[in-house]
């Protein structure tokens, strides 16, 4: 199973995509969905 992380603008990206977003706008991560 893929893990997803909630954004803190909603978004749900997996983790990998998730990185890379926290690398693009320095977010932090809300919880992560299993």
């Amino acid at each position: 199973a893929q893990i997803f992380v909630r954004t803190a603008d909603g978004r749900e990206v997996s983790v990998g995509g998730w990185q890379a977003y926290l690398e693009d706008v320095e977010a932090e991560y809300v919880e992560v969905i299993s």
